[in-house]
């Protein structure tokens, strides 16, 4: 009964959030000329910091070592020591073939990982979801802003938002994918609406 409680609640809040990230407009192209991002001809190739991991389809519940994949995600993502204990305790991450991939509650401090994608980046994406959620009003739009203008101006972005589409779903989901793929190495500019994850 708990869980279709939690799910229904998710479904509302993604409903929610969805619509209020559908009210602003993301730019396909620069807004004017000159606001292209200067790329040398000889720019060395980019590569994505955090590639996607691939799945483990043999993984269950029993074989797999949750503990070791948020380890993993908080070195390599370089989460502060300071908010560490937060991740662990604070937020109870699980195991759970309840959703096919995975699943975050922001208002709860869940989330729930489906074993065949336990992976340091999937646990990145969810644990980013929370962290939206101490954003302000304001903070979400100035986030959107930013993260616009740096995806116009940012190269690296750039790439791997051609590279991960889905980063591109919504604004959420975009804060989410842009601390999966980029963690501590995003734009310099986005870092502070990251809370507790940088």
């Amino acid at each position: 009964m708990l869980g279709n409680i939690i799910d229904n609640i998710i479904r509302i809040v993604s409903a929610i959030l969805e619509f209020i990230s559908s009210r602003f407009h993301r730019p396909e192209e620069p807004d004017t000329p000159g606001d292209e991002p200067s790329v040398p001809d000889d720019t060395p190739a980019y590569t994505v910091p955090f590639p996607k991991e691939p799945e483990n389809p043999t993984a269950t519940l029993d074989n797999t070592d949750l503990q070791s994949v948020i380890a993993s995600w908080m070195v390599s993502r370089e989460v502060p020591v300071a908010y560490r204990l937060f991740w662990t305790e604070g937020v109870k991450i699980q195991l759970s073939y309840q959703y096919p991939y995975a699943a975050a509650s922001a208002e709860t401090l869940r989330v729930w990982v489906n074993p065949v994608h336990a992976t340091p980046g999937v646990v990145a994406h969810e644990c980013a979801h929370i962290s939206y959620r101490y954003l302000s009003d304001d903070d979400r739009i100035a986030w959107a802003s930013s993260f616009d203008h740096a995806l116009v101006h940012d190269c690296l972005l750039k790439f791997v938002s051609e590279k991960e589409p889905y980063m591109l779903h919504n604004y959420i989901e975009a804060h989410a994918e842009v601390y999966r793929y980029l963690g501590p190495q995003m734009p310099k500019e986005l870092k502070r609406f990251y809370p507790k994850l940088i």
